[in-house]
């Protein structure tokens, strides 16, 4: 008798032939039976052969086993776009060196880090926002969620939204031990990716996190697929394209004529410490700002971060 099995996703047509009279396990014994693979080659321009082979039912089973496991690996490896089984190979930090240093005051675990990455990476791959990045499309969507932070009730999911509007990945991966990291960026070949962790819950310094990644996309990509800029405590401002990406955060969200002429020319000068809660809610108001969004930037600038009577706003 002769069962037949089409495995509709293989390159052939598994033909069992065998005798009815030493079924055993599993509807097999271990006597020879005859495997047929039927290959196909007329795509190859070689026409049809017949290769004959001769198992036993657990290489059959092993057979079958290694089938099922290559189809998955190469749904893998086309996921990732790398062989998973090298993914020791895959360096995401090789292009680190010149975007960023350690800073003595933060202990980073490499290989945390590396992980860390690794699964950034990941993420990014699988929330492909489907359609190709076009340059410049960073400074747009870094001017709407600025507009939208000071309309007031800008929300995390608003900011994926409107990346994903102008062809960028987002993606939140949970920081790791010792791995001091707010946000990346990583140029996936057809879009670029931003990754934040959540490190602190706060919703200015996410969103302005987020503008400084679109400035490392503006201004910094340059095409090449390994481009990857990471953000927090081991990044150092030694750096001219962290300078930029802060630069471009700043303005973005607050232009920088105004915000010299909201501080009096200078980031700090004719504002004493005492009264500077109250004075940049005013001027806030005045310009039609949001009153966290001047904070922010005004401690970031000062360096000054603990002001009594403000509150972080979380994470919304």
């Amino acid at each position: 008798m002769t069962y037949m099995a089409l495995f509709g996703r293989l390159h052939a047509d598994l033909v069992l032939e065998l005798d009815e009279r030493r079924v055993d396990r599993l509807g097999l014994e271990n006597g020879a039976h005859i495997l047929v693979d039927l290959v196909a080659h007329g795509a190859a321009g070689d026409g049809t052969r017949v290769h004959q082979v001769m198992l036993d039912p657990d290489q059959i089973i092993a057979a079958c086993t290694a089938l099922f496991v290559q189809e998955k690996h190469y749904r893998l490896t086309e996921f990732l776009g790398f062989d998973p089984i090298k993914i020791g190979d895959q360096d995401f930090t090789q292009e680190l060196s010149h975007n960023y240093k350690k800073s003595d005051k933060s202990e980073v675990d490499e290989k945390n880090q590396t992980t860390w990455l690794t699964l950034a990476y990941i993420e990014s791959r699988k929330n492909n926002p489907g359609k190709k990045y076009v340059p410049g499309n960073a400074r747009l969507a870094a001017r709407d969620i600025a507009t939208r932070a000071h309309a007031g009730g800008l929300k995390e999911a608003d900011i994926k939204d409107i990346l994903n509007k102008y062809c960028i990945a987002y993606s939140v991966v949970t920081k790791l031990d010792k791995t001091p990291i707010d946000a990346a960026s990583m140029n996936l070949g057809d879009y670029p990716a931003i990754i934040t962790t959540h490190r602190y819950n706060d919703m200015s310094s996410l969103i302005f996190n987020v503008l400084h990644e679109l400035g490392h996309i503006e201004k910094h990509m340059y095409g090449k697929a390994k481009d990857v800029f990471v953000s927090g405590d081991s990044y150092t401002m030694d750096s001219p394209s962290e300078r930029e990406a802060n630069e471009f955060a700043q303005n973005m969200l607050i232009n920088q004529s105004l915000w010299n002429s909201m501080m009096k020319c200078g980031p700090v000068s004719g504002l004493r410490f005492g009264n500077i809660v109250d004075k940049l809610k005013i001027l806030s108001e005045e310009n039609h700002l949001d009153f966290n969004i001047v904070v922010w930037r005004w401690k970031f600038e000062s360096q000054i971060y603990q002001l009594k009577g403000v509150k972080p706003v979380p994470i919304q």
